[in-house]
């Protein structure tokens, strides 16, 4: 019975003398080097600013919307050169039966356009049930993906490709779809015919990008205020709605501009003049531009103004957005902050080469206190490379107690 007991506690003293072991030695913790890249980045409210021109008349008199509709005969985000009939206004005459017929109007159009962007020339009338399908199929998913989001615009879309689809695949030769194209383009004739003198052509006043869509800050936002924007200024604006009447416009150059708002303390990290990336986080696209101008407001937040001569057509639609404002990215070898060591007055990285732990040497490209990037080098780039280096997929050590340089690892 005693020896037993001697046993137990034999046992239990070396399991105890085995976790204060491992409790005052942990095991070592390593951490694979990847090559990666980090961005010195942040996200802010931001205004785009636009050089956009009305349109005009035949007279060349800029043109002031009133109630009523328009029929666009250039596509949205097409460039138009000066003077390109890219639109008719029927103005409202406030009768019932005007209302009516520009209802029907807008309607028959939109018709035509659903049918000639879904089907187009001889390849829409193909006679390919397989496509034909494939496309009912993959808008059928759509149609459940935007009800689930409740998004009514893109469901009414939806749904005509869908029955411009089913009728397709009853009639593979296009000959019902081109019958009732033949007689919309009929109706709307003799819709025109009847608002004939309700109607005023409309012209670019320059070359540019004719844009149908305006939001009522044309005037207010110009490469006049780039450089003299407040934060109280923009913040006003980013606040204020206006109301989006029947109308168009001209984009008349590529360069756009970001006003964005930033606190005091991040708009300390650049100056006028250096290049930065902007990415907008509604399209999650990329665009290099350069700091135009910093205010010199006194509160808590100042505003940044960024160029950008990237144009893309989805830009032409944004006004307030979010955006993030990248400073730098900056690539390399991307490992832990904490596995960052100062031995002999050098910075580097305890790393496992075989089964012998080295001191590297490294230099550190970045390191925002949770991940830093390190130089990696490139033997066909690089003329002076150390006789030790990082490499990928090197494991670095990231925790460990009594780790030196020539430790061997069991």
């Amino acid at each position: 019975m005693k020896s037993k007991k001697k046993i137990i506690v034999t046992l239990v003293v070396i399991v105890a003398v085995i976790c204060l072991y491992l409790l005052l030695n942990p095991k070592m913790k390593t951490q694979m080097a990847l090559s990666s890249t980090i961005e010195d980045k942040s996200v802010h409210r931001a205004i785009i600013i636009r050089n956009e021109k009305a349109v005009i008349d035949f007279s060349g008199n800029q043109f002031e919307f009133s109630d009523g509709i328009v029929q666009s005969h250039v596509s949205d985000g097409e460039y138009v050169k000066k003077a390109k009939n890219v639109a008719t206004f029927y103005k409202n005459d406030n009768s019932e039966s005007t209302k009516e017929m520009q209802a029907r109007l807008t309607k028959v159009t939109e018709r035509i356009e659903q049918i000639q962007s879904f089907a187009g020339a001889d390849e829409a009338f193909a006679d390919d049930k397989v496509k034909i399908e494939d496309d009912l199929t993959n808008y059928i998913k759509e149609y459940a993906k935007y009800s689930v989001k409740k998004d009514a615009r893109n469901i009414s879309s939806v749904k005509s490709k869908i029955e411009l689809a089913s009728s397709k695949k009853s009639d593979t030769t296009g000959e019902k779809i081109k019958a009732e194209l033949l007689e919309l383009e009929k109706e709307k004739a003799s819709y025109e015919k009847s608002l004939e003198n309700l109607k005023t052509e409309l012209y670019s006043p320059s070359s540019g990008i004719f844009m149908l869509k305006t939001d009522g800050f044309e005037k207010i936002l110009t490469k006049n205020i780039v450089n003299s924007i407040s934060a109280q200024e923009f913040s006003k604006i980013y606040d204020e709605e206006k109301e989006e009447k029947a109308s168009c416009k001209i984009i008349d150059n590529y360069t756009w501009y970001a006003a964005i708002e930033v606190d005091s303390k991040r708009a300390k990290d650049f100056k006028v003049g250096e290049e930065v990336f902007l990415r907008f986080n509604t399209i999650n696209k990329n665009f290099l531009g350069k700091v135009e101008s910093i205010s010199d407001d006194k509160g808590d937040m100042k505003i940044i103004c960024v160029s950008s001569e990237q144009y893309d057509v989805d830009i032409s639609t944004l006004r307030k957005t979010d955006i993030t404002l990248i400073k730098k990215m900056y690539s390399g070898l991307v490992i832990p902050s904490e596995a960052i060591k100062k031995v002999d007055g050098k910075t580097g990285v305890y790393a496992l080469k075989g089964k012998t732990i080295r001191f590297v040497e490294t230099k550190i490209i970045y390191n925002d206190g949770t991940s830093a990037i390190v130089k990696e080098y490139n033997p066909f780039v690089d003329t002076s490379i150390p006789a030790v280096t990082l490499n990928l997929y090197d494991e670095v050590v990231v925790s460990g107690k009594n780790v030196y340089d020539g430790m061997l690892v069991k």
